[in-house]
């Protein structure tokens, strides 16, 4: 289980956006961006097994997903929101956190950035 911190903005820098799948189509990797909006996904968890490999994928988007994780990362962005994750038990879930240079990590609930940050599932599932 991930330990975080409440979803507050984070006060430290931050380094990086971890998405994580749990329950159907489990996924784990953290995501950054580069000045040329490349989005770099290091993938650590695929389908239910350890794995760790890097992909770049780019949006079509006019750099706007890249400009999204670059401010998030500078603390440009409200990441507190009213989102809650369902507490059925069964079903699947998705979390997506800021990863401070010290590991520390805060979830994003702002409802309209995990919306449009959840491409980065279908970006990563098309690179693989």
């Amino acid at each position: 289980m991930i330990q975080c911190s409440k979803s507050v903005d984070p006060l430290e820098p931050t380094s990086k956006i971890l998405f994580n799948r749990e329950g159907g189509g489990s996924k784990e990797f953290y995501v950054t961006t580069n000045s040329s909006h490349d989005i770099i996904a290091n993938v650590i968890r695929y389908d239910f097994r350890d794995t760790n490999y890097t992909t770049t994928v780019f949006a079509e988007d006019s750099g706007r997903l890249s400009n999204l994780i670059s401010n998030i990362m500078d603390n440009k962005v409200t990441i507190t929101g009213d989102f809650h994750q369902s507490t059925k038990p069964t079903g699947t879930w998705a979390y997506l956190y800021v990863v401070s240079v010290n590991n520390t990590l805060t979830e994003i609930t702002n409802t309209s950035v995990r919306d449009s940050l959840m491409k980065l599932e279908m970006m990563v599932e098309n690179a693989g």
